[in-house]
């Protein structure tokens, strides 16, 4: 495992490299597992005290080769997550009351669902689905009204 840190003009960066299986691979289930990285690099503002509140940035890269049984080829996957935070408060206080969500109320000034030009996925999905596919109505959905 690699630990880095680097001090840039606006911000500061912590980087965590680590590489495993690099000579040989694990096989488990049929499945051959080799060459694993992992890397994740944190961005804090310049010289601050590295708190949740400072963060600007957080990004995690996965690469590994797989394959299965007698593949002759190995299988690359990549996997990225990246957090880029856009507003963060901290403190005890509840804004609960701030936030408003009213059913009735929308922005769209047509009804372009309603124009005939409009795709309609049922008769789309049907001609793949046949008769599995059935309209019901949405019993899980939090704001149904009832």
């Amino acid at each position: 495992m690699v630990f880095h840190t680097t001090e840039g003009s606006q911000r500061d960066e912590i980087e965590i490299k680590e590489e495993r299986l690099q000579e040989k691979e694990l096989a488990i289930l049929g499945f051959h597992v080799s060459d694993v990285k992992y890397s994740t690099r944190i961005a804090y503002t310049r010289n601050s005290r590295k708190q949740p509140e400072d963060l600007l940035q957080y990004s995690e890269s996965s690469t590994m080769k797989l394959k299965y049984k007698k593949e002759p080829m190995y299988n690359v996957i990549n996997v990225y997550t990246n957090f880029y935070p856009t507003a963060f408060d901290s403190g005890d206080e509840k804004h609960e009351d701030e936030i408003k969500f009213d059913l009735n109320t929308s922005y769209y000034t047509s009804k372009y669902w309603e124009n005939p030009s409009f795709p309609d996925m049922q008769n789309a999905l049907a001609s793949f689905l046949k008769e599995e596919l059935k309209e019901k109505q949405n019993i899980n959905s939090l704001f149904t009204k009832k």
